[in-house]
């Protein structure tokens, strides 16, 4: 990921995202992709990264499943949702449909997100544009 850590506004276990990420304002959210042990990637979309990774934590804890080992968070970006929904489209042959998550070769992860992030100018003031 040494590549695209650009990208990334943070890198961190889940444990600690509450203490480093603040809620996005109105109208912008963050990338968010959670990895698991076995290297699948869940990708969600969220205005408060803390919030949605601990919910989603406890709801896989109920159901028997693996906490995610680190979590990605994207700089500020505008229709997030958007950009979500072309990076699984461009990765959907990677998509477990049992569990909505992608196993993805490191290599094919990174082109997609250079490809994706290339369009997207990010950076943490939250004046995101189309480049």
């Amino acid at each position: 990921m040494n590549e695209i850590t650009q990208t990334w506004l943070k890198l961190c276990s889940p444990d600690y995202l509450d203490i480093v990420m603040d809620k996005a304002p109105l109208d912008y959210s963050y990338l968010l992709i959670l990895e698991y042990e076995n290297q699948e990637k869940l990708f969600a979309v969220s205005r408060y990264p803390a919030k949605y990774v601990n919910t989603h934590i406890s709801r896989e804890r109920q159901n028997g499943v693996n906490n995610p080992v680190r979590v990605y968070v994207s700089s500020l970006i505008f229709r997030g949702e958007s950009v979500k929904r072309i990076l699984q489209k461009k990765l959907a042959d990677f998509r477990n449909s049992r569990k909505g998550r992608y196993l993805i070769p490191e290599t094919a992860f990174t082109a997609a997100i250079k490809e994706v992030f290339s369009v997207v100018r990010l950076d943490n003031s939250g004046d995101n544009k189309i480049a």
